[in-house]
């Protein structure tokens, strides 16, 4: 009995080692895993020239193309706004000499360079026509779609969010506040809660005086109508120096004001300052880019803000993200054409202090 009893089990024993599929031994003490699926497919590689709907992958220094293999035209600010389940961008079109600063509108369910579906021009003008500066916002006081362009103040309203776009109201820069003979420059909206809010800096165009210098600047915030097609009153009138390119986010329950330099068409350094009201702003302090170029080059100079003026910094899903403009049809000295139009780069935080992070290809994930 005893006999059987062993060789029943010795038998088995036979039959499982030469059966199984995951492990094996060839010397005494050695086990090797083997892959049940020794040659599984290998994932597709990232291919930033070809249309993808479900890329999360940004990759810089590069043209973005849309789902017609057409460039992303939305330059001078525009930025993301998320409506549903889609995120939708718009912006204008930065070689305006030629085509006018038309506003074009593209939409991603997945925010990576090459996952935007060209949703069609919102808006056409003539050759050197138009305000460039644009950004998307949607009124729940009317269900409607917003899009405000410079060029004083300049409102276009839609049922739908891709358009088409009806011409509502024009304020020009003299009735914007009741400040005469200020110009409006670089310009971004915010949207908190059910309030809007455009911010601009506005440059001094009259004659200078003791307590108005030739082109002193200053940043003003106009709180919007609940249609947002108006200007209800204005929130801060605030002194800087040399800034443009204004933009306005919340973190938390601290507001952030962000600007670039006032360097032409060239790349510069950005800058913030913080509120709790909108109204009471801290000291100016730089925001911080990884690797940092302190400008004491040419070269330097080039690649200020990873060779870009800053535009919006958002937080998108849990992510915030730095995008910045590149303008090689007015700058093609410090910006080449083969680096393309737009920076988008991973922002980390250091307390309340934000620091951009240059990355050639990361994923919004």
């Amino acid at each position: 009995m005893k006999t059987k009893i062993i060789l029943i089990i010795t038998l088995f024993h036979i039959i499982s080692c030469s059966n199984s599929n995951e492990i094996s031994s060839d010397k005494e003490g050695s086990i090797d895993i083997v892959d049940p699926n020794p040659n599984p497919t290998p994932e597709p590689e990232h291919n930033p020239d070809v249309f993808d709907p479900k890329s999360t992958i940004i990759t810089n220094d590069r043209w973005w193309k849309d789902d017609n293999g057409n460039d992303i035209l939305v330059s001078y600010g525009g930025h993301i706004t998320k409506y549903e389940d889609r995120y939708y961008w718009v912006g204008n079109n930065q070689n305006a000499s030629v085509h006018g600063a038309d506003i074009h509108m593209y939409s991603s369910s997945s925010l990576g360079s090459n996952s935007w579906k060209h949703e069609g021009k919102m808006v056409d003008f003539e050759p050197n026509m138009g305000g460039k500066n644009c950004t998307l916002i949607h009124s729940p006081h009317t269900g409607k779609f917003v899009i405000v362009a410079k060029g004083g103040f300049v409102f276009y309203e839609s049922n739908q969010i891709a358009g088409p776009y009806t011409h509502i109201r024009t304020i020009l820069k003299n009735q914007v506040g009741g400040r005469t003979n200020y110009k409006i420059g670089g310009m971004g909206t915010f949207q908190d809660g059910d309030n809007a809010y455009i911010i601009t800096s506005r440059r001094w165009l009259g004659e200078a005086s003791s307590t108005k210098p030739l082109n002193h600047r200053y940043t003003g915030i106009y709180k919007l109508t609940p249609d947002f097609l108006d200007i209800e009153e204005e929130v801060s009138w605030l002194r800087n120096d040399a800034r443009e390119a204004m933009w306005l986010f919340k973190k938390n329950n601290t507001y952030y004001m962000t600007a670039s330099h006032t360097a032409g068409w060239t790349a510069s350094n950005c800058y913030y300052r913080t509120s709790t009201n909108l109204v009471d702003w801290s000291d100016e302090k730089e925001i911080g880019m990884n690797p940092h170029r302190p400008g004491g080059t040419q070269a330097d100079k080039i690649m200020r803000s990873h060779g870009s003026q800053q535009r919006w910094i958002m937080k998108i899903g849990d992510k915030w993200v730095f995008a910045g403009d590149r303008y090689p049809y007015e700058e093609p000295e410090s910006h080449p054409f083969e680096k393309g139009l737009y920076v988008w780069c991973p922002v980390v935080w250091e307390g309340n202090h934000p620091i951009v992070n240059f990355e050639e290809s990361w994923s919004v994930e």
